[in-house]
């Protein structure tokens, strides 16, 4: 059986957008993370699909990324979820992360349920 697994990128309304504090001045921007989803996608296109859920108020996309070996609608699923708080901009560094790491390292995971 095939899993699906989902990584969604919520909270970007204030986090990545707007707030920059001292300590968190080395992650990438809205801009970068999208491009970067977008360059995933194309390179494992196979299993990797990415579609914007919606949009928050300054217009930046909030992205679902969903890993599949094969269509993921029918498939059981785990959501990963990053920027449920737009201040924690970890939670979205460390998703984007662990969806590539999974996509690079460790494509027999989304044949295992």
């Amino acid at each position: 059986m095939n899993v699906k697994l989902i990584v969604c990128f919520c909270g970007l309304l204030l986090g990545l957008s707007t707030f920059r504090g001292t300590a968190q001045s080395d992650y990438r921007s809205v801009e970068q993370l999208s491009a970067d989803l977008q360059a995933l996608v194309r390179q494992y296109n196979q299993r990797a699909q990415i579609q914007s859920l919606t949009q928050t108020p300054g217009g930046h996309d909030i992205w679902a990324l969903s890993l599949s070996n094969g269509p993921a609608e029918n498939h059981p699923g785990l959501a990963i979820v990053g920027g449920v708080d737009g201040s924690h901009l970890l939670s979205v560094e460390l998703a984007a992360q662990l969806a590539k790491d999974i996509l690079e390292n460790h494509p027999e995971w989304l044949e295992k349920t």
